[in-house]
């Protein structure tokens, strides 16, 4: 009985033993990617990839490899990630290269949405919808719901904490504000956040949830299959079953409005009536909309932060920011508006390098190579492979960028026109091609308004309190969560 165990066992053993093997040589000599260099445990496993991302520090670690093989590099057995412009082009310039099945974690409602879908006809159609949304007229005419659901609130809340000599969270209050913008003008609702400085609406503590759980799904190979588990968990499905019940019951009122406002819910409902989008259910608008508050609300609130926390650390930077608004805004008691500060070429220029330095939507953009393989960077990467051209790597390249880790926005104010197009073409924060955002416009606006009107109105200390170490989850963000300033109002 004791032999046959141990025949038993040696036979499971041999089995693992040739199977292992099997997937080694399968997965580096006979691979079809076996000419895309990179370490040898990377062919045969995505546990280091998945490991790395799981820790947020993925970007460092591709950095590296990148360093070390050059501009293309594979990552995990079917994953390719290349830092060329020309590679990011040839990848974002069209639909051949679709969206992979991780994004299916972020049917928010449980069907595709703008963002998830990976269907190229799908994304046409809803992005001719979403588009009216956030055109700059479109942009133009909201300017005074963005002054009334966020910007004023957050302006009135940091005054009285300067006045009471208390601390604030910025990186709070900036995700409160942004959030407060976008549900006011994609639901017509203002939450209200900035009343006294704390949560007083459980619909963000939902986004927030959805956000983790849609995070972590992201980073798995198989999203679709962990989805499908965590829908099975009450606790986990609550965030979904709340927002997805929120927006279905904005879409019902505004459906229901006579002479509603034209805001972004209002034109969304209009170009389906005008491109005669009869099918679409309240599952499939609503993840649309979804997708907008959530986009949009953290990507603007985390370029917020790490805006001000790059000033606080140029003192020579923020006195020249300075300058420029002074000039341009004389009286400390003007109410900055968009108009006034647009076309500021200082402003602008910080506001690009912070995108530049801590691009906030760098978790990366998976793309899956079309039937027939592509040639990137001089190597073959056929057909099912997903490849990935990670913002942050291109914009922390040295053949690009002088210093890359530097935070100097004179660098975009240079009268080397052949160097500044090189830069601009390599610059694109808010992705590229026919899947970019839509909403960078109002993401803009946001920015410059908010940047403006802290650093003329007030000078803020940022305490060493926060850990502003850099992690990588979908977006670049604080690992200590938190941007804990001590602002003082300015006298000039």
């Amino acid at each position: 009985m004791a032999l046959e165990s141990l025949l038993g066992l040696e036979t499971i053993l041999v089995l693992l033993f040739t199977y292992a093997l099997y997937n080694v040589i399968d997965r580096t000599l006979m691979s079809p990617l076996r000419s895309v260099p990179g370490p040898w445990y990377c062919a045969i496993s995505a546990i280091f990839y998945k490991r790395h991302t799981k820790k947020g520090t993925q970007l460092e670690w591709i950095q590296g490899l990148h360093e070390i093989y050059g501009p293309v590099v594979r990552i995990a057995p079917r994953t390719v990630n290349v830092c060329d412009v020309d590679a990011a082009y040839i990848i974002h310039s069209s639909h051949k290269f679709v969206k992979g099945q991780s994004y299916a974690a972020f049917n928010f409602t449980g069907v595709p949405n703008i963002f998830s879908t990976s269907d190229p006809d799908v994304a046409k159609t809803r992005r001719k919808l979403v588009l009216p949304m956030f055109t700059r007229s479109a942009i133009n005419e909201m300017d005074e719901m963005v002054m009334l659901a966020g910007i004023r609130p957050l302006l009135l809340l940091l005054e009285k904490r300067a006045e009471s000599g208390s601390t604030a969270d910025l990186y709070k209050l900036f995700h409160y504000m942004t959030f407060n913008v976008i549900g006011d003008i994609v639901f017509g609702r203002n939450f209200g956040l900035l009343k006294d400085g704390t949560s007083s609406d459980n619909m963000i503590t939902w986004m927030n949830g959805m956000r983790i759980l849609h995070a972590r799904v992201c980073a798995q190979r198989t999203g679709v299959q962990l989805y499908a588990i965590c829908m099975l968990t009450s606790s986990i499905t609550r965030p979904d079953a709340c927002s997805w019940s929120a927006s279905k019951q904005a879409i019902r009122i505004r459906r229901s409005t006579e002479n509603p406002r034209a805001d972004s819910l209002q034109r969304y409902l209009t170009a389906m009536e005008e491109e005669k989008v009869e099918r679409m259910t309240d599952a499939e608008i609503a993840g649309d909309m979804l997708m907008q508050l959530s986009a949009g609300s953290g990507t603007t609130a985390k370029c917020l932060t790490w805006t001000i926390y790059l000033l606080s650390r140029t003192p020579d930077v923020r006195a020249r920011l300075l300058q420029e608004l002074q000039e341009a805004v004389p009286d400390n008691g003007t109410e900055i508006r968009h108009a006034m500060v647009r076309d500021l070429p200082y402003l602008n220029a910080v506001i690009d390098e912070s995108l530049r330095v801590y691009p906030v939507g760098s978790g990366g953009a998976p793309r899956v190579v079309p039937k027939g393989g592509v040639e990137l960077c001089g190597k073959y990467v056929p057909g099912g492979t997903t490849v990935l051209a990670r913002q942050y790597l291109i914009n922390h390249s040295k053949e690009i960028w002088k210093d890359p880790a530097t935070f100097r926005p004179e660098r975009w104010l240079t009268q080397d026109s052949v160097h500044l197009e090189k830069m601009r073409r390599a610059f694109f924060p808010f992705s590229m091609g026919v899947r970019a955002c839509v909403g960078r416009e109002l993401a803009k606006m946001e920015i410059r308004v908010v940047v403006a009107t802290l650093v003329r109105r007030f000078n803020i200390e940022v305490l060493p309190e926060n850990d502003m170490t850099p992690i990588c989850s979908v977006t670049v963000l604080p690992r200590g969560g938190s941007l804990v300033s001590r602002l003082t109002k300015r006298t000039e």
